[in-house]
């Protein structure tokens, strides 16, 4: 396995930004399929390198992962600070092709998945840039519209705004209608959470709300990780049902 810690200047953002990357020593023939993994909460790039074993999952399927910094806005287009979002869809996708070239620009390839804000981030980006990422894996993820900002007006503030969340672009629901009302592509949404997760309503409802929707425009599934919580035990079962679930074949055993 290879690691590199990239460090590049943001135009969007007008910020110097932070980036891991991991690439497998072991892969298929052709070009690299790509995992866009978004941190959660206060989490910074270097999380999930340190934390868990997301590169040793991702190698022995011989895919690559991309962590960027997402600098607590849960990846959206911060009302009040930085246009995450529009950052990680036009600006890091690019960059990030250029210095690796092997990655493939195929959507199905290229697959975006989260945890907890993070996850969030991912079910919206997935939902905002179906052009370059074929495949949504959020976990932990609830919609931002559901929750109770009672007592969290200021974090709502600086992220959200005062707008109306249920009809804004904060809404996956919106996203998500939108997106089905258009003739753009569908990404194919792989959705779980912890048995025990505190939020596993939210991210219920949300599954709900998919079920509901007539055709399975994006094929959804959802998966719930037994015996775990709101964590990284869940994050690990769940990427490994996903990476069955997109049919990626273990290439390398270690």
């Amino acid at each position: 396995m290879a690691l590199f810690e990239v460090n590049l200047f943001s135009s969007v953002l007008n910020l110097q930004t932070e980036v891991w990357v991991t690439l497998p020593e072991k892969t298929p023939e052709g070009k690299l399929k790509v995992l866009w993994f978004m941190p959660g909460g206060h989490a910074d790039a270097s999380s999930w390198v340190r934390a868990s074993g997301i590169e040793r999952m991702a190698s022995r399927r011989g895919v690559a992962v991309v962590m960027p910094g997402c600098y607590n806005s849960s990846c959206v287009n911060m009302h009040r600070w930085h246009p995450v979002n529009r950052y990680i869809g036009t600006e890091l996708v690019p960059a990030m092709r250029a210095m690796f070239p092997a990655f493939s620009h195929d959507r199905m390839d290229n697959m975006i998945s989260g945890f907890s804000n993070g996850g969030y981030g991912s079910f919206n980006l997935a939902l905002t840039y179906p052009e370059i990422f074929g495949w949504g894996a959020p976990f932990g993820a609830g919609d931002k519209a559901d929750v109770d900002w009672n007592g969290k007006e200021k974090e709502r503030n600086l992220v959200y705004g005062d707008v109306e969340m249920k009809t804004s672009d904060y809404s996956l629901r919106t996203l998500g209608n939108r997106l089905i009302a258009s003739d753009r592509p569908r990404p194919i949404l792989f959705h779980g959470c912890g048995e025990f997760d505190p939020w596993r309503d939210m991210n219920e409802s949300v599954r709900d709300y998919i079920l509901s929707i007539p055709g399975d425009p994006f094929s959804y599934q959802f998966s719930i990780a037994e015996g775990c919580g709101h964590d990284g035990d869940a994050v690990r079962i769940l990427l490994e049902r996903f990476f069955d679930r997109a049919g990626l074949p273990i290439v390398a055993r270690r």
